[in-house]
């Protein structure tokens, strides 16, 4: 898959990296296929979604439109005080659900409704500045970029080991050795008590210092190591903190990432953008939103948010929005309209990756992928965007 999204993303192999998230999205895609098929028995039951979701049709005064502005004058809604007063401040928090439970109070709830997060992270002591939010069947996570080199801290809630370690990076997972290898393998690096709990802790070496391997370093990052704990903050419950492509140092970091995770605590996977109808036999399973602590431009907190659908003999559509990324003029230069939606020029493709492609939507890339090519045109033909891009709290998608 890989291999596929490369030729038809890049001209050469040292041509520019992309900055958008099309073919990172791909080999996503192709990873959750398989997983899902190994995993799919054990989390066959999480799919019940609470009434919450039910709840989150409309923001009174805001008139969603495709280019994210309001088409009669909105009276932004005034934010509620923070159920806990040590919520984390800044627009990277998501909107909290007081009326529901946290995971340390209810843990069977994780990751049972992608539209509900079970927990929260204190942001200041790992000093995030971006935070990206997934809630899937049989798990929550949380992961921040970490710097430059490609380290990210990674939190993950679920009530079945073997899922999170299906879903948690790991070092090197970007580094294929030359005979086409990939592997990583853990030591025992002690125990470490949060809280009340015991947690493990192992060191994990990626491809990149196993001994014998030749790397292929082409625009390659994160051939480092990692650091992993593991625990039950309360019966029945399982996490997972990690540091990933990290160094020595970050055996402190990852203690302090598990300090920093907040189980008495709820909150939305809140996204800005609103579909007018699902895909046909489908139903929404898996949530994931990103947010940045400060406003950036027209793009404002918001970052990316993906929505994906399950039909009833499993399939997957999934709805991919980033706000508008830096793309090199060879990635541009792949896209042929050969469709308008809503006046937006869309590309239907049919190489890898496959789907519809628009490249300016309001304020985002768009991708639809698991659909048909009709089907993803009416989707698109039926997704708006929040007009207040900074405020998590109108986001109703």
């Amino acid at each position: 898959m890989e291999t596929r999204v490369a030729a038809a993303m890049r001209a050469r192999a040292d041509a520019s990296t992309p900055t958008g998230e099309i073919g990172r999205r791909v080999r996503d895609r192709a990873v959750g296929i398989r997983r899902r098929r190994r995993i799919a028995g054990a989390v066959a039951g999480t799919a019940a979604v609470v009434a919450v979701s039910a709840g989150l049709a409309a923001v009174p005064g805001w008139v969603f439109t495709v280019d994210g502005r309001s088409t009669r004058n909105a009276v932004p809604a005034v934010p509620a005080e923070p159920a806990v007063p040590d919520r984390s401040a800044g627009p990277t928090t998501l909107p909290a659900l007081p009326a529901l439970a946290g995971a340390a109070a209810d843990p069977a709830a994780v990751g049972t409704d992608p539209r509900v997060l079970h927990f929260d992270i204190y942001l200041d002591p790992i000093g995030a500045t971006a935070s990206d939010w997934a809630s899937g069947p049989g798990y929550e996570k949380f992961v921040v970029p970490y710097d430059t080199k490609g380290r990210a801290i990674e939190v993950l809630l679920g009530r079945d080991p073997a899922v999170l370690e299906e879903r948690r990076e790991r070092p090197g997972v970007h580094v294929r050795t030359a005979d086409g290898g990939r592997g990583t393998t853990e030591t025992p690096a002690g125990t470490v008590e949060i809280g009340d709990r015991t947690a493990t802790l192992h060191r994990e070496t990626g491809p990149g210092d196993l001994a014998g391997n030749q790397l292929d370093t082409r625009n390659v990052q994160g051939t480092g190591i990692g650091w992993i704990l593991r625990w039950q903050p309360v019966d029945g419950l399982y996490a997972v903190a990690q540091v990933v492509n990290a160094n020595e140092d970050d055996r402190e970091t990852v203690r302090t990432v598990a300090g920093a995770l907040r189980l008495d605590q709820a909150q939305r996977c809140a996204t800005p953008l609103r579909l007018a109808t699902a895909p046909v036999d489908a139903r929404l399973t898996t949530c994931r939103t990103s947010v940045s602590r400060a406003p950036v431009a027209a793009a404002g907190v918001w970052r990316l948010s993906s929505l994906e659908f399950t039909r009833a003999d499993g399939t997957t559509v999934n709805v991919w929005t980033e706000a508008k990324p830096q793309r090199v003029t060879h990635d541009l230069n792949q896209f042929q309209a050969n469709h308008t939606i809503n006046g937006v020029p869309a590309q239907w493709r049919t190489a890898d990756p496959v789907g519809l492609w628009l490249l300016e939507y309001g304020p985002a890339e768009v991708f639809v992928s698991g659909a048909g090519e009709a089907e993803s045109v009416a989707l698109v033909s039926g997704l708006t965007f929040a007009p207040d891009l900074t405020a998590t709290g109108t986001w109703v998608g």
